[in-house]
């Protein structure tokens, strides 16, 4: 860690624009981060040994024994109002860092038909308690300010669980931005198929019209709350697309702001008009 960095795991992440494929763990996660968007990704057959997105903790403990080299500046960065510990770990005892300000819009997952998550769409998980003296939030909570919208998710079958189904506190009904009937109602799940141009061949343009029955959202900008810490950017205005194409008069979801038959028309007029 860097000092005034010291408490949350990541700070002022934007995650967009990105073709992330073939992955066996989720295509997309945050694990203790503060001010985090992930929008406009694309993602091809991901997750399959679990889930395909997560908002789930950081762990943080104090490597080493008493004594050792270094060490000391686990007191050191408590002292300055880091989370964190002293104690020795032992594989039980870290402390939960929890996430805040986990904005995910406008992404598209798509598991073809023969794969899958092998669980579920999204692991959240519920509240933890944190040990006295790691100045950390106790409870620590991953779905503060979550908001997960204007995606589309394609994966298994209509019986796969989001993952949420059964918690005690996370993503419940009392949590207006995140809870099951929020996630159904403001997601494309298991309701439209993805279809693109070649994605064996890793074209992952969008092909027909599919994209203009997707419900997506403009995405608010963050506020920052940290005094200790310098603030970020906040907007969170994505105006171009993986190509830098601009993202105008409609808003698709996923990297690719049209199909690929359009990009090719401006790869052969620019130099033209250039001359």
């Amino acid at each position: 860690m860097t000092s005034p960095w010291i408490q949350y795991e990541a700070y002022d992440i934007k995650v967009v624009n990105n073709v992330i494929h073939d992955t066996e763990g989720a295509g997309l996660g945050v694990n203790g981060g503060y001010n985090i968007l992930m929008a406009y990704n694309t993602m091809y057959r991901v997750g399959s040994r679990s889930h395909v997105i997560e908002v789930v903790f950081g762990m943080r403990s104090c490597d080493g024994q008493p004594g050792d080299p270094g060490r000391e500046r686990c007191q050191q960065y408590l002292d300055q109002g880091g989370w964190g510990t002293t104690i020795v770990d032992d594989g039980t005892n870290a402390v939960n860092i929890p996430n805040k300000n986990v904005f995910i819009y406008n992404n598209i997952v798509y598991n073809p038909p023969g794969f899958q998550s092998q669980w579920q769409h999204f692991a959240i998980y519920d509240s933890r308690p944190n040990p006295a003296g790691s100045n950390a939030p106790n409870p620590a909570r991953t779905d503060t300010n979550l908001n997960i919208r204007g995606n589309v998710i394609w994966n298994g079958g209509s019986t796969m669980p989001l993952g949420i189904e059964g918690h005690v506190d996370a993503c419940t009904s009392s949590n207006v931005t995140c809870n099951e009937t929020q996630l159904r109602a403001d997601n494309a799940i298991n309701t439209t198929e993805p279809q693109f141009a070649n994605p064996a061949s890793g074209d992952f343009h969008p092909s027909g019209t599919w994209p203009a029955s997707i419900t997506t959202y403009a995405i608010p900008d963050f506020v920052w709350d940290i005094a200790s810490v310098p603030g970020g950017e906040t907007s969170n205005a994505v105006p171009t697309d993986f190509e830098g194409i601009s993202r105008v008069t409609t808003n698709p979801p996923g990297a690719y702001y049209s199909g690929g038959e359009v990009w090719q028309v401006l790869k052969i007029s620019l130099p033209l008009i250039v001359r």
